[in-house]
């Protein structure tokens, strides 16, 4: 079951869908293109099977760790540093989603990266805080795609 929490379909497939459906609609009308469309399904087949394999072979392809300040100070920024580290024996796209306290009212926070294989990287924000109490940090969600870019994880 938490294969598929973890599965998610990206656009790229589906830009390569809408080519295989159009070869097939001009196939009724040139017969080279429902040939050209029966190669190009089984192409997009195997490769979505094999991003799904590359991306899920490690079982813990994407580690993040979150670094904050002990107290943040009030009306001051405050450094707030991430640490992601790849196990993936190749490059990967990430896209990460920090789950920031409400109290900021950042819906919208996200941050887009490459990782070579085995790398290590840090990223850093800040945060000024504007009310006193006390803030919850959620979680740090990383989306994981391979070169293919069909599956995301």
């Amino acid at each position: 079951m938490s294969f598929f929490k973890s599965f998610f379909v990206d656009s790229r497939f589906f830009l390569a869908l809408v080519l295989v459906c159009t070869s097939y609609i001009l196939g009724f009308f040139y017969t080279a293109f429902e040939a050209l469309g029966d190669v190009l399904f089984i192409i997009l087949v195997v490769s979505t099977i094999i991003d799904t394999l590359l991306l899920f072979s490690q079982p813990e392809g994407i580690k993040a760790e979150r670094f904050v300040p002990q107290r943040l100070s009030n009306g001051d920024n405050n450094s707030i540093r991430l640490s992601i580290q790849s196990s993936y024996n190749f490059a990967t796209q990430i896209s990460i989603i920090d789950e920031i306290p409400h109290q900021f009212q950042i819906r919208n926070f996200k941050l887009n990266a490459s990782l070579d294989k085995h790398e290590q990287k840090g990223f850093s924000y800040d945060l000024r805080p504007t009310t006193r109490g006390e803030f919850e940090f959620g979680n740090i969600n990383v989306m994981v795609s391979s070169t293919i870019g069909f599956i995301r994880r």
